[in-house]
């Protein structure tokens, strides 16, 4: 919660959204910890000549260990549908290990699902349940029973492994992303190679060890993860500023993304299997897709923004936002909230007008979050000189101003003078009349 809504836009345009909250990656990797050392301790029976491990075999007490510790972490995290995801997915590989069976990594992943959905079965309506799932799915897909005969080891080898993990994981979540969020990162790759061992192996071992330390240690502890973490921010600022960094479409249909999914799985097959590239091809109808527009006339689409007005008008070539709606709190407003993500939904990532009829923050209040986010033609608005939202691309909206575009008639009636700042802002709104033929709307 004390993530700044800008900083999440900056995780999620690089794609490492995943590991700034509780990832199932970090839960193992403290699950493994816990799991080292205590069965480095009961090997040697805690140090007291006893005989320990002929009672309970050394592994049964690690995989005891490392579930506890898991479980305290899920705890602390909120049980979160993916963190939940690979905590069971941990009991039911400890489970197979105290009862000395080998399970099929598939079947500990299904029997985890089912232990997330059997108390909750509307977890299936979170993405992170699907995301969560399938990219597990992915990496076990692209990986298991694929080991190298060759017993080729060292740095290489892990660096490999990882590439391929990471690869396999981005390449398989690409048509989920696409059809839950209409947009891919592109710089996701580069982005969570630096990001993964970062705040895997640096910033999350220093913030859990500075919560437990005393004073001044655990400041000190605190103030490096930050530190860390604040490098790699800029680093995610000057990947996430790139033109090409987020791939953006409309969000696809259901056969779209069943063929992006066939291509995918046919991508990830083993090495060797003949034209695995042709599954590239099933994307085209994913990537390609245009946001939809009206051949004639206009489109009109009221926004639900509670007290407030925003609609959006739309021609053949053209589309003009009429109020941004209101201002909900510091943090979030009508623009991010309901604007932009139904903009990103159809695939639209310009606007080539922006009327703002009055400074009340009822209609106003939604403009800084487009302004920031979407590339806007020009802004129109009764606005006082010396309102934040006046710079260069703003024009003050006047009685006889008029413009016709695809056989559609733009036409300002008020106000009359814009530079009688003495009038309440309602009193000088811009009003607009939209003509089509002999039909209107105001």
């Amino acid at each position: 919660r004390g993530v700044a809504s800008s900083d999440w836009e900056l995780f999620n345009r690089t794609g490492i959204g995943h590991l700034v909250s509780i990832s199932g990656l970090h839960i193992t990797m403290i699950a493994a910890l816990a799991a080292a050392i205590a069965h480095w301790l009961w090997r040697h029976s805690m140090f007291t000549g006893g005989a320990w491990p002929l009672r309970i075999p050394a592994q049964h007490v690690a995989a005891a260990a490392g579930l506890l510790a898991a479980g305290a972490y899920v705890a602390l995290a909120g049980f979160g549908i993916p963190a939940q995801r690979t905590l069971w997915m941990l009991a039911v590989a400890a489970a197979a290990s105290w009862s000395a069976r080998v399970v099929p990594a598939s079947q500990v992943l299904a029997c985890a699902l089912l232990a997330v959905l059997l108390p909750d079965p509307w977890a299936v309506l979170w993405p992170g349940f699907w995301l969560s799932s399938c990219a597990i799915a992915c990496i076990l897909f692209a990986t298991s029973g694929r080991s190298r005969l060759s017993g080729e080891a060292g740095w290489r080898a892990s660096l490999a492994g990882a590439t391929q993990t990471q690869a396999a994981v981005t390449l398989g979540l690409l048509p989920l992303t696409m059809l839950m969020f209409g947009q891919v990162s592109l710089v996701s790759p580069l982005a969570n190679a630096l990001a993964i061992p970062v705040v895997s192996f640096v910033v999350t071992p220093l913030a859990l060890l500075g919560s437990v330390l005393p004073a001044p240690l655990c400041g000190w502890l605190l103030l490096a993860a930050h530190t860390a973490f604040d490098w790699l921010a800029s680093v995610l600022d000057w990947l996430a500023a790139w033109p090409l960094a987020v791939w953006q479409t409309p969000l696809p249909g259901v056969w779209a993304t069943i063929l992006a999914l066939v291509g995918t799985l046919w991508v990830l097959l083993p090495r060797g299997w003949p034209l695995r590239w042709i599954g590239l091809l099933a994307w085209l109808p994913l990537l390609v897709a245009q946001p939809a527009s009206p051949e004639k006339g206009l489109w009109l689409t009221a926004f639900d923004v509670g007290q407030g007005n925003a609609v959006l008008v739309e021609t053949a070539n053209f589309r003009l936002l009429y109020d941004t709606g209101p201002a909900y709190s510091t943090e979030s407003d009508s623009g991010s909230r309901v604007i932009l993500p139904y903009l990103h939904a159809r695939g639209i990532d310009r606007l080539d007008a922006l009327v703002i009829s009055h400074s009340d923050t009822d209609h106003a209040g939604g403009a800084r979050s487009l302004l920031q986010s979407m590339t806007v033609g020009w802004v129109t608005s009764s606005l006082p000189p010396n309102h934040p939202l006046v710079d260069a691309r703003h024009v003050a909206c006047t009685a006889g101003q008029h413009w016709q575009v695809d056989g559609v008639r733009f036409e300002f009636l008020h106000p009359q003078r814009t530079d009688d700042l003495n009038a309440r802002p309602n009193a000088r709104s811009c009003t607009l009349k939209i003509s089509v033929g002999g039909q209107a709307v105001l």
